[in-house]
């Protein structure tokens, strides 16, 4: 049995979530009705549009943080 130099140095829990990741990523690629959270439907837009609103606020808490001008 022959064991990659990539693998062997890694930490055990490494590669844990991998493959809950993967079926995560290949159901919404593959269902077009999104995911449903508490009752909720959660679309990929709708999930864009989480995700953007976070980064925005993440990078005005940042852009006040740091204070660059």
């Amino acid at each position: 049995m022959t064991i990659c130099w990539r693998t062997r140095n890694r930490a055990p829990h490494a590669n844990h979530f991998l493959p809950e990741k993967t079926s995560a990523v290949t159901y919404l690629e593959n269902n077009k009705a999104g995911i449903t959270v508490y009752g909720y439907t959660l679309d990929r837009t709708w999930l864009n549009a989480i995700f953007m609103v976070e980064w925005t606020l993440f990078l005005w808490l940042l852009g006040k943080t740091i204070g660059v001008s």
